[in-house]
């Protein structure tokens, strides 16, 4: 049984806190916190659970063998399970199982996301004689809508817990990634390509399908 720790959670919601902006957010990988993740991993499934609290101290064990010690998060509670961070462990509520395996590279591609509508949106203002090609501009802007749409489904699916839903969703973001890209390749020759955002839209394609590939293949381990 997967035993997740809030202090992870907590952990990451700093982070998630702290990153400022989509760079920010780039740089920021579950392999960054190896010592209380509690999360599987599907190239190294590992699950951590707590064993008691001893000399002051949360102590963990995981399914590989590996135990380490946390301070409690809540050193005033009356429980064992309370003073470590998450009340009973044993019936921690989905809203924690949204893990970091799938609400970091969501993060990510919300912002990623928010880039592309703001880029779509100063496409269909153009400025004079720097007028970006139709299909460009309309085709940016319905992969933009597409995306958009796209998450909040797999945010939807990742609240309700459903697994299948959320790679699912994240397969059906390719085809529209992978016209972005091509909308970019298309105007690459241009004399305009960085004032109608070319490489900006190839970042955000990269980033997106880097994204929602970590989706799919954590989203069967991630519940």
């Amino acid at each position: 049984m997967k035993t997740l720790i809030t202090v992870a959670v907590m952990t990451l919601m700093s982070g998630l806190a702290g990153a400022t902006d989509f760079t920010d957010l780039q740089r920021l990988n579950t392999s960054d916190i190896p010592k209380v993740n509690p999360f599987p991993n599907p190239g190294n499934p590992d699950s951590c659970y707590l064993t008691g609290l001893k000399d002051g101290l949360c102590n963990f064990k995981c399914l590989s063998g590996e135990t380490f010690q946390v301070k409690p998060v809540k050193p005033e509670a009356a429980s064992v399970y309370a003073k470590c961070g998450g009340g009973d462990y044993r019936g921690v509520s989905k809203t924690l199982s949204m893990n970091m395996t799938l609400m970091i590279p969501l993060q990510r591609a919300k912002m990623a996301s928010n880039t592309l509508r703001t880029i779509a949106l100063s496409l269909q203002q153009p400025d004079g004689s720097n007028t970006p090609p139709a299909e460009y501009a309309e085709g940016v802007l319905e992969v933009s809508e597409a995306v958009s749409e796209g998450l909040m489904d797999i945010d939807a699916a990742i609240k309700a817990g459903d697994s299948l839903e959320v790679r699912h969703q994240a397969v059906l973001m390719e085809p529209h990634l992978a016209r972005l890209t091509k909308l970019s390749d298309a105007i690459e020759d241009s004399v305009n390509y960085f004032i109608w955002h070319g490489p900006r839209v190839l970042d955000v394609a990269t980033q997106l399908k880097r994204d929602m590939n970590e989706v799919r293949i954590n989203a069967p381990f991630a519940f």
